[in-house]
């Protein structure tokens, strides 16, 4: 096989990137945008000596998993990879990568449940960046296409919701009638609560001068807009930098699930599928099985959605945030919500959680561990072993090192009795995962 050879081949997996995996004379292709069941002619555009990878020259035959895209951007936008096929046939391959990591990655051989589809499959991001661009030529906001920084999609994305949607396109002709003033403008990004309440952040590489003039206009143009923030400084975490301006509004943004009341800071992480959150925590709570008398470690607690949840069922909660704005604010909404058995601290999880493993009155009987998509650091599942704790709900967004993080688990005395995806991103490559992990050689076993 070669550059530029066309090949006719069978696909018969997929990847979380949005490749069809097929075979030619035993060599694994990897093709972009192609089906399970699809028969194409595929152009390579890349080999190795393990695997080459292709794009469609030619559908010969169509998968029947393969739909239309609603979307008119889907082609060029880095967003979805899935829009192209049924959301049944979505959930089966999430399911597959879900399983395919186990077994590649983990060496585990287990049964994974269907994926638990998502409420809504379009219109349900609580939060979207836009990416300002300005020339001499046009100025506007998108989505970076596929690997890019070009366009690939506007306003109009049909994952958000739709009073993120319209505050959007509401300040982008605000923003146009005063471009020369956004020069530093990199992105715009916009939260939305339940109540359909909404925020905006602008977040510059220097001074937005004119912000601070415009931005009462821009809560009476919009009526769900709550708050306008002006974010700059030195960046620290992700695309946000240190500092933070109330332009207008209230500081105050609120979101609920269930009878919890939780303020979510402008740049905090909080799950961007409301409705898929509320089922994931009722999953947590049902797993957690709790009897009233257990110490809880929230470990990568973020703003204590998690921990708090569980809270009124346990003797007590100690959350662990690494990120000290965060950490703060759960201990705000423990308060907020009348709980006085929360506990969070900030600082390194792996220090924290050997320093609470020298006290024995602070031992788990449960653990919550939702980590980044990089996952748990070596010395984080050391210290949760060590901590003798029955059993460890694992909560993760990323199948691989999820799989890489239950190898080391398992070799240190933990079982798998579930394992449950959930479907937080529609339309995407991404998986949400919860695990249950119960320590051997213990009665409460499961």
């Amino acid at each position: 096989m070669e550059t530029g050879q066309i090949v006719r081949t069978t696909v018969n997996g997929v990847t979380s990137q949005g490749h069809g995996v097929a075979r030619y004379h035993g060599m694994a292709i990897f093709i972009d945008g192609a089906l399970p069941g699809d028969v194409v002619d595929a152009e390579i555009v890349f080999v190795s000596k393990k695997y080459a990878q292709g794009k469609i020259a030619n559908i010969v035959v169509a998968s029947p998993q393969r739909q239309e895209a609603p979307c008119p951007y889907f082609a060029a936008c880095g967003g979805c990879i899935w829009q192209n096929a049924q959301y049944a046939a979505q959930l089966e391959y999430k399911r597959q990568i879900v399983e395919d990591a186990m077994r590649r990655i983990a060496h585990i051989s287990i049964d994974v449940l269907p994926v638990i589809p998502s409420p809504q499959v379009f219109a349900y991001r609580n939060r979207m960046t836009w990416h300002w661009t300005s020339t001499e030529a046009q100025s506007y906001l998108s989505l970076y296409a596929a690997s890019s920084h070009n366009f690939g999609g506007g306003i109009s994305c049909m994952l958000a919701e739709e009073s993120v949607r319209t505050t959007a396109a509401a300040l982008e002709k605000i923003i146009l009638q005063y471009t020369r003033d956004f020069c530093n403008l990199k992105h715009l990004t916009i939260r939305s609560n339940r109540q359909g309440q909404t925020i905006a952040i602008f977040t510059a590489s220097g001074s937005l001068p004119c912000l601070s003039h415009i931005a009462p206009g821009m809560l009476q143009e919009c009526p769900q807009l709550t708050a306008v923030w002006l974010n700059d400084g030195p960046t620290v975490s992700g695309i946000y930098g240190r500092d933070w301006r109330l332009m207008a509004g209230i500081p105050d943004f609120y979101e609920y699930f269930a009878s919890w009341k939780f303020q979510i800071p402008p740049g905090a992480f909080l799950q961007v599928n409301s409705a898929q959150a509320h089922n994931m925590l009722q999953l947590i709570a049902d797993w957690a099985s709790l009897q009233g008398n257990e110490t809880i470690w929230d470990v990568y607690g973020g703003v204590g959605l998690i921990g708090i949840s569980l809270a009124t069922a346990a003797c007590r909660v100690i959350g662990v945030e690494s990120y000290e704005p965060a950490a703060k604010q759960a201990t705000a909404n423990a308060a907020l919500n009348g709980l006085d058995n929360c506990y969070f601290y900030a600082g390194k999880a792996e220090k924290l959680c050997q320093r609470l493993n020298q006290s024995q009155d602070c031992r788990p009987q449960l653990v919550i561990v939702d980590p980044p998509r990089s996952g748990c650091d070596p010395k984080v599942i050391h210290a949760l072993c060590e901590s003798g704790a029955k059993r460890i709900i694992y909560v993760s967004c990323n199948p691989a090192t999820l799989a890489r993080d239950l190898q080391v688990f398992t070799a240190q005395g933990y079982k798998i009795p579930r394992l449950q995806p959930l479907d937080m991103f529609p339309q995407t490559g991404h998986v949400e995962t919860v695990v249950l992990l119960s320590k051997r050689n213990t009665k409460q076993h499961i």
